[in-house]
């Protein structure tokens, strides 16, 4: 009697313990917590007086006439139903519909968990005690509240299960803006925009920059204003516009944006750029200019001739013409301009002067300065072989009247060094050139200059900085007798053509009572040959408060800046701001981002810069100098090399020494990719001069055997006399014009000995601007290579010994 009364409580409890008990997590999501228990049928009671509810079913009472086995049979022992739980089961939207997560628990590990999401069915495995699906697609489900059931089924068909309810909202409203042109005389008081919408007879928001609000009703999945007087709006290249909407249920729609621009005042023209025309320029002559109505045509006329080039970000240019047709003498250039509602400007005009049988001096510019002087380098133009007497210079404080001339001497010299300048202090300079019978030629173009402020970094021509931040490095002399000083610390003397190896830290400065050359080898630990980099120290006359560069690969970007004066260093992709930073006079600092492009420094202070990539932290790549920017650069491809503007609207000519030509024009946020011709590895590439009407800068990057990088210099830093501090797989030299360079071991007296070997600077004939290029294959620490005309040189380390192989590297020389 007592084992039959025992089967019928445990019947009845276990019949009493079904419960679902819902529960909310601390993160929001709802969760179900089931717990369900089901018995099978026992022989000693009547199956028909129980039923037993499963997944959380009501049970029904047990009648109270009930036949009892006899007390010997033995109660069968049951499978408990599996429990399970959902613990997160998000909500459903358009961002999620295609790709959902449902995450539970489940008691059985050897049973499949059954998972029904509305209509949408599926099965998953048990595994420790857990259930997932991910990435599962119920974009097919309709929208409104889901139910989501899960569950499990034993050996003896017992169910387990738990149930969740979330909701489906994929409907989401639109706006957009699809008219919205600029504003204009013609427009400001009855200016009109319309776009299309998804809510009808529901309201659009509209705002001008900020400030100026107006709404306009949807109908028929439309929205339109017309007769707006935007006249309170401020003239400006780039007024935000934004359209915003939701439906009923206050869902917003993703706000619409656009940018316009308003220009209700007159447009303008300038010329920037006209030089006189003489021999060397009148095949390929060009003007340019600043404008303000960008896809509206410039008139230009240059004496007789026209030209009509499109105002681009508020500039244009004439590209390179033939103007031999035009008469010698003086000659008047236009430029004429007008907006798009006929608008007409103010004309600008320009004096000019042609002369193409007579010298005349071109191409005059300050390259460096220091604190105290000047270097002034220029192009002597003289179609008939002129004799040449001497030049004459004429220098003063900028945008004041009186010109003083400078008492040199004869020289015949395209350059010259102006000393007893002031710190700090912007200059003008002009030359013109005395010829055969005393003869001048007129005044060449102003060039502008501004000496370097007082600081014992500018009293030495040969100081340089490891601003890159080299571990050890290696110097070379010209010269015999050539005292070598670290921190102002004597190091050691140097005869010619010798190399000494030492350690260094970033921001060092290396000096000499002659000139030098020093690069050394950055690394990280016991980083082997592909993580170093090899790190040309900067000359102090390279330093400036502006430059430009470009970046391709491998973040971290780092950019290593030491200030002379307190500076404000802020760095911009186009007119995006990147980063900034605040470094005293006297100290450096390295300024750090990941973004590749184009990029422009700016600083309120003269500065020094090096840019590197930091790939993982010890990695670096693509070590290159900041050089000033120039409207003129020189340099030899690699696999390819990349240009970049400082200002936008600027257009530029492409002329690689087998006398292939390209044009363009680009931004300050354009990164150009220039492809090199021939040999497209080891510097073997042909060499390219790259012509623009702004100044620009560019780097040439990854040859076949390493991660690095190497800038272009501008024209006017090329030197006559270069050496190298390390054994090397190759040097490479371009000028833009043809010579002879003649190599001297380190034993050998320069203009004394007669060289081991010459090379010549040459190119394929045809394009009168093509530049010139020499090579050489494995020159050894202490060569020296003098030209006869001015040139740019690179070379590659062999070795890890105070340089890194296969870095590409600049090379600063001397004249």
């Amino acid at each position: 009697m007592t084992s039959r009364l025992n089967a019928i409580l445990i019947t009845i409890a276990i019949i009493a313990g079904l419960s679902c008990t819902k529960k909310t997590s601390s993160s929001g999501v709802n969760t179900t917590e089931t717990s369900a228990t089901a018995i099978a049928p026992i022989d000693i009671i009547d199956s028909e007086k129980i039923k037993t509810a499963q997944s959380g079913a009501v049970t029904e009472s047990i009648e109270s006439s009930v036949e009892f086995a006899p007390e010997t049979q033995e109660t069968p022992i049951l499978a408990p139903a599996p429990v399970l739980s959902i613990t997160s089961a998000f909500n459903i939207t358009s961002a999620n519909e295609e790709n959902y997560s449902l995450i539970g628990e489940c008691s059985d590990n050897d049973l499949v968990v059954d998972i029904l999401i509305g209509i949408s069915a599926t099965s998953v495995a048990c595994t420790d005690n857990t259930f997932f699906i991910s990435n599962y697609d119920i974009s097919s489900i309709d929208d409104g509240n889901i139910t989501i059931t899960v569950s499990q089924t034993n050996s003896e068909s017992t169910v387990g299960s738990a149930v969740e309810i979330v909701t489906k909202q994929t409907s989401v409203p639109t706006i957009t803006i699809t008219n919205s042109p600029g504003i204009s005389q013609a427009n400001v008081t009855s200016y009109a925009i319309h776009g299309s919408c998804s809510e009808n007879d529901r309201t659009v928001s509209l705002a001008f920059g900020g400030s100026l609000n107006f709404s306009a009703l949807c109908s028929a999945g439309f929205w339109s204003l017309n007769n707006l007087d935007v006249s309170s709006l401020s003239d400006s290249a780039t007024i935000s516009l934004t359209a915003d909407h939701s439906n009923s249920d206050a869902i917003s729609a993703s706000q619409a944006s656009a940018s316009i621009a308003k220009d209700t005042l007159a447009p303008t023209v300038t010329i920037t750029q006209a030089i006189d025309i003489n021999s060397d320029n009148q095949t390929s002559y060009q003007i340019a200019g600043t404008c303000s109505e960008d896809a509206q045509i410039v008139t230009v006329q240059i004496g007789s001739l026209s030209f009509s080039p499109i105002c681009t970000s508020g500039a244009w240019a004439t590209g390179f013409q033939d103007v031999s047709s035009l008469e010698e003498g003086s000659l008047v250039v236009s430029a004429d301009h007008k907006s798009s509602t006929e608008i007409e400007a103010n004309t600008a005009e320009i004096a000019i002067s042609k002369s193409t049988v007579s010298p005349t001096v071109t191409g005059l510019s300050v390259p460096t300065t220091l604190a105290d002087s000047a270097q002034l380098v220029w192009t002597l133009v003289d179609p008939v072989g002129s004799i040449i007497e001497d030049y004459t210079i004429q220098y003063r404080i900028k945008n004041t009247s009186t010109w003083l001339t400078v008492v040199d001497g004869i020289s015949i010299d395209t350059s010259y060094t102006l000393s007893d300048l002031s710190p700090s202090t912007s200059y003008e300079f002009r030359v013109k050139v005395k010829y055969f019978e005393s003869k001048e030629s007129t005044w060449s173009e102003t060039a502008i200059g501004e000496t370097k402020p007082e600081d014992p970094l500018f009293d030495s021509p040969n100081k340089a900085m490891n601003v890159g931040g080299a571990t050890t490095a290696q110097v070379v002399a010209f010269e015999d007798d050539t005292n070598i000083t670290l921190n102002g610390v004597a190091l050691k003397t140097l005869a010619k053509g010798e190399s000494h190896l030492f350690n260094t830290a970033q921001f060092d400065v290396i000096d000499a009572n002659k000139p030098i050359y020093t690069a050394g080898r950055r690394t990280s630990g016991n980083n082997g040959d592909q993580y170093t980099a090899n790190m040309t120290f900067i000359p102090a006359s390279w330093s400036g408060k502006n430059f430009s560069f470009n970046t391709t690969r491998y973040n971290t970007q780092k950019l290593a800046v030491y200030a002379i004066q307190d500076s404000e260093v802020n760095i911009y992709s186009g007119s995006d701001f990147v980063t900034s930073m605040s470094i005293a006079a006297g100290t450096g600092g390295v300024l750090s981002w990941s973004q590749y492009g184009s990029f422009q420094v700016s600083s309120t202070g003269t500065i020094l810069a090096f840019h590197y990539s930091n790939h993982t932290g010890t990695y670096f790549a693509d070590p290159k100098p900041l050089l000033p920017s120039y409207t003129e650069i020189i340099g030899i491809p690699s696999k390819s090399m990349r240009l970049t503007a400082d200002s936008d609207g600027t257009f530029y000519n492409l002329f690689h020494s087998n006398s292939a030509t390209e044009s363009g024009s680009l931004n300050r946020a354009d990164s150009i990719t220039i492809n090199p011709k021939g040999t497209s590895t080891l510097y073997q590439s042909k060499s390219l001069l790259i012509k623009a009407s702004k100044e620009i800068s560019g780097a040439s990057f990854a040859d076949s055997d390493g991660y690095c990088a190497s800038v272009f210099l501008p024209t006017n830093l090329m030197k006559h006399k270069y050496a190298i501090n390390v054994d090397s797989d190759y040097v490479a030299f371009a000028s833009k014009a043809s010579g002879t360079i003649a190599i001297y071991k380190p034993d050998q007296v320069i203009g004394v000995d007669t060289p081991f070997n010459e090379l010549e600077l040459s190119r394929t004939e045809g394009e009168d601007h093509s530049p010139y290029k020499a090579y050489m294959n494995v020159p050894l620490a202490g060569y020296r290579f003098i030209s006869t005309v001015p040139m740019a040189a690179w070379y590659q380390a062999t070795g890890s010994t105070g340089s890194s192989p296969n870095d590409e590297t600049i090379l600063y020389g001397t004249d």
